[in-house]
């Protein structure tokens, strides 16, 4: 209990330091919190309410917002975040129907329960920081189970992760973070105990408890469902007779059979390499009407206040080579009555637009596009206009955008409908539609791309052990060296750590560690393959206890080989220095000086 009143008593800390707003995305996770306290219910886009968004910008101005982050205050405020032209809130989207809606009950409950919007923030972030003390206090039970009798190697892991900075910034954040590294922190501990004591119905119930809830409180959580199927297959191996092996077996091999016929089975009302947006659920291909062949894309009839658009981003690798060359877009459209769409280009620094006028016979248009010089997207964009009382449904077939070397889009006469699996990994975890080829492009793996992974990496580690703000105050660039050589002193201690795993529990009990953080890293760090990408340090806090437990075995290895008793000195001591510089000499130093 002592370990979490400390750790809770630092999280507040940070929490109290930070000003208000001063965290990522928090605008974005408060409004997510307080839509959910005034529906009841889980949240569509359509559930966003400028009315709410306007209260949020006037307490962002009210706190300093936009000139803590280098910028002013706009005059007149916007009354939506998608109306802001700055670099922060404008680029953030939304949470809503975004984000798996758990970590949202209790800070829907504050706001519901507690007055102002300050106040709100505060009890969210304090929170927050208790789901933080939360992963110190499991990581320290982790440790004591992996090492009953060496009471300094518990007490160091404790402290390594009570200390680490980052950490303790966004654990003090309103951020759905918080409750993804708590329930990465409790499958470490169930991993181990499991290993150490056996795998009973409860424990074996409580690692499945963890798997379920894990991807509800963030898409991340996604990494516990392999991790959890080698668990149980390898215990299944141990524990079952050869005859009940085979019928686990088969129930597994229907299970998988059963899900792969899920994920291929055809959706006949959307398009094959076409995203759906909007703030309403509709059909976007229909054999109602095509120019050629069956289908068509299609885009529903509308009212003044509702919105609806098609899209299809051209993959990353392609983008490159483009910049500097034209490019053109040729359609066919026509609508059952008289209407108007918007078709645009965007390459993410130039766009050009050309208003449609639809009519009830085929008319086919086209429009030409340059690709800037340092384009970092190229994607097109299908919208239909409201006007008056509201729009008519539009059609659109035989796209095509053609460069000098050839067809840029995918599916253009819209014969082919969308997967169900390639609906939810756009739909659920927001990745491209051609991610999936991306991995397998050779352009994904040349020079340039290469070169731009191992700047991604250096970023993601470095922001891993301090960058606050919006990801705007990093440290000073020597302060990264420090926990380089740290993590590099770690690894090459791990050459005698393993005098301190004499048992094969604890061997095993180590790989499932090794496990949860290499799969958590292969969530983070694979959707960077192939595109324009910066995964962010931040996301690797699921596995935080096992990259706690690695690092300090791997210095408690030098304490054994230089027969070092203050081997401690480096993991806990370097830590809260790092953490201390932090606070004081960037986060104070910036906000309050």
């Amino acid at each position: 209990m002592l370990i979490f009143l400390l750790a809770w008593g630092h999280g507040l800390l940070w929490a109290t330091v930070v000003p208000l707003w001063q965290a990522p995305d928090e605008p974005l996770h408060y409004e997510y919190a307080c839509l959910l306290a005034e529906k009841g219910r889980l949240l569509t886009p359509a559930d966003i309410s400028p009315t709410l968004q306007a209260r949020i910008l006037r307490s962002l101005a009210a706190h300093g917002f936009w000139e803590y982050l280098g910028g002013s205050t706009p005059d007149p405020l916007p009354a939506t975040f998608s109306e802001t032209e700055d670099a922060w809130l404008s680029r953030a989207g939304t949470q809503v129907a975004d984000e798996p809606p758990l970590y949202y009950l209790l800070p829907a409950l504050i706001c519901r329960l507690l007055p102002g919007i300050e106040r709100q923030l505060r009890a969210i972030r304090g929170y927050s920081a208790a789901l933080g003390a939360g992963v110190v206090l499991l990581g320290w039970l982790t440790a004591r189970e992996l090492w009953p009798a060496r009471h300094m190697l518990s007490l160091a892991v404790a402290a390594w992760l009570g200390f680490q900075p980052m950490a303790a910034f966004i654990g003090a954040s309103a951020n759905n973070d918080a409750l993804a590294n708590l329930g990465g922190a409790a499958l470490a501990f169930t991993l181990v105990r499991g290993s150490r004591r056996g795998w009973t119905k409860s424990r074996l119930l409580a690692l499945v408890a963890l798997t379920v809830l894990l991807p509800l409180s963030k898409k991340i959580g996604l990494f516990a469902l392999p991790l959890t199927a080698v668990v149980l297959v390898v215990t299944a191996r141990r524990m079952l007779s050869r005859r009940q092996r085979w019928c686990g077996a088969l129930a597994v091999g229907g299970l998988v059979l059963a899900l792969a016929v899920l994920a291929l089975w055809p959706v006949p009302g959307q398009a094959a390499a076409w995203g759906r947006r909007g703030t309403m659920r509709y059909d976007a291909r229909t054999a109602v009407t095509a120019h050629s062949g069956t289908w068509s894309l299609t885009l529903p009839a509308l009212s003044p206040e509702q919105q609806a658009w098609l899209v299809q981003t051209v993959p990353s690798n392609q983008v490159h080579r483009l910049r500097g060359q034209e490019i053109t877009l040729r359609f066919w459209a026509r609508s059952a009555e008289a209407a108007q769409a918007q078709i645009t280009v965007d390459d993410g620094r130039d766009e050009t637009t050309q208003d449609v006028r639809l009519t009830p016979r085929w008319q086919p248009s086209e429009l030409h596009h340059r690709v800037a010089a340092d384009a970092d997207r190229l994607r097109v964009l299908i919208a239909s206009v409201a006007a008056g009382e509201g729009s008519s449904a539009g059609f659109f077939d035989d796209l095509s955008l053609r460069c000098a070397d050839g067809e840029l889009l995918r599916n253009g006469s819209v014969e082919a409908p969308k997967h169900r699996w390639e609906g939810w990994t756009a739909g659920y975890l927001r990745l491209p539609l051609w991610f999936s080829r991306g991995l397998f492009d050779p352009t994904s793996y040349d020079a340039a791309s290469l070169k731009r992974y191992g700047f991604y990496l250096a970023v993601t580690f470095g922001n891993f052990w301090g960058d606050y703000g919006w990801l705007t105050l990093p440290l000073p660039l020597w302060a990264y060296v420090l926990p380089a050589l740290a993590t590099l002193g770690a690894a090459v201690g791990w050459r005698w750590a393993g005098q301190l795993l004499p048992e094969p529990w604890q061997r095993r009990a180590l790989t499932w560690l090794g496990l949860q953080a290499v799969l958590v890293a292969a969530v983070v760090l694979l959707p960077m393959i192939g595109r324009a990408w910066q995964p962010q340090g931040r996301y690797l806090f699921p596995a935080l206890v096992p990259l706690a437990v690695i690092f300090v075995l791997g210095w408690r290895g030098w304490g054994l080989r230089l027969v070092w008793r203050h081997w401690w000195l480096v993991p806990v001591l370097g830590t809260a220095l790092l953490d201390i510089g932090s606070l004081l000499g960037v986060v104070v130093r910036h906000y309050y000086f």
